[in-house]
């Protein structure tokens, strides 16, 4: 955790000192959930905040999603950013919330909230996905249902964990979302230009036993691009998709 995450913290006590009569760091540990000496150590610079820790703070603070990715960022430690101990540990959704939310466009709206320019209305959920504002509102009402997004204390929607995600478990909604995105990466190749997209694949013949280990890697390579890509401006909301299968019938 560098200083400056400490400072933003002590830049938000010191705000609320000076509005709020009798306002105390006991207070401001109450606020974020913190025990008063942890919070003291944190502000010393003899405590450092987990990632799941700062998301849980920005909550609590009410941070806007530009305020929410620099705090984060300044909580990563340079020297550790792409480690995989410095990810935030998914919050695997159960196979009832998954069916809820499986069509392609919920995950794309908790990902619009971090955007700078989001101004939190359903009519520019619809716009930028290409989605009717009927199914936009009752998507965003799913969201709200199986706490993947909430509202902080001004109404503005913000997601809940920075790391959704379902156990990889054969079941109809799985494949169902699998299959909208691989259509949406069919669809990416005719409407999107050469340089906004990235399409590469490998043929070649495989020890099948491997296929384990395979998984496991590309499940630590897309979370790796995930701390890659969303450490910096939020311009765009982009799907990753990766896929192993047989060419054999």
């Amino acid at each position: 955790m560098t200083d400056k995450a400490v400072q933003v913290l002590e830049d938000i006590f010191n705000d609320r000192l000076t509005k709020r009569n009798k306002y105390s760091l006991r207070k401001y540990a109450e606020d974020l959930n913190l025990s008063p000496s942890f919070l003291g150590r944190i502000l010393k610079g003899k405590r450092r905040l987990s990632l799941e820790k700062a998301f849980e703070i920005a909550d609590r603070l009410g941070l806007d999603s530009k305020k929410r990715e620099l705090f984060f960022n300044y909580v990563r430690s340079p020297s550790d950013t792409f480690k995989k101990d410095n990810r935030i540990d998914p919050k695997y959704l159960t196979e009832n919330a998954f069916t809820i939310v499986s069509v392609w466009y919920h995950y794309a709206i908790t990902e619009l909230t971090y955007k700078p320019g989001f101004d939190n209305t359903i009519d520019q959920i619809a716009d930028s996905l290409g989605i009717s504002k009927g199914n936009a509102k009752m998507a965003v009402d799913r969201l709200l249902r199986v706490k993947m997004l909430s509202r902080d204390q001004n109404g503005r929607l913000v997601k809940t964990n920075q790391n959704f995600a379902t156990k990889d478990i054969p079941s109809e909604a799985l494949r169902s979302r699998h299959k909208q995105v691989l259509e949406k990466a069919h669809r990416a190749i005719d409407s999107q230009d050469f340089d906004e997209r990235i399409n590469t694949g490998m043929t070649f013949c495989i020890d099948k036993k491997k296929i384990p280990e395979a998984r496991k890697k590309i499940f630590d390579f897309v979370q790796e691009m995930s701390v890659l890509m969303e450490n910096g401006d939020k311009d765009e909301v982009y799907e990753l998709s990766v896929s192993l299968f047989s060419l054999e019938q």
